[in-house]
């Protein structure tokens, strides 16, 4: 779970599932102990970036090889998209100042 650098306390799963799926990385939450704002690291986006896209070709690799359907290839991304959800959470770390993609 995500930490706040500023006051150190673990964020909540709600917190933790905000700043995890903000698309605009650059925007930042502020923390529900201390209020101050807080942005998920580069290193961070990297890394959940990369994890959703081994995801979707997992998903799209797969309905070749075990010759399905669509719908039966859908019923599978179900667990995959959860585990990466959780993932993601653990994954975040945040970081009192912003950083930029470049």
């Amino acid at each position: 779970m995500p930490t706040c650098q500023n006051c150190g306390h673990r964020w909540n799963l709600t917190n933790a599932l905000k700043v995890a799926f903000k698309f605009n990385g650059n925007t930042g939450q502020k923390c529900s102990y201390c209020g101050e704002t807080q942005y998920v690291t580069k290193k961070s986006r990297n890394q959940t970036g990369i994890l959703g896209i081994i995801a979707f070709l997992a998903v799209v690799l797969i309905r070749p090889l075990l010759n399905q359907d669509f719908s039966t290839s859908m019923l599978l991304a179900i667990p995959i998209v959860g585990v990466l959800a959780i993932m993601i959470i653990y994954l975040i770390k945040l970081s009192n100042t912003r950083e930029t993609v470049r």
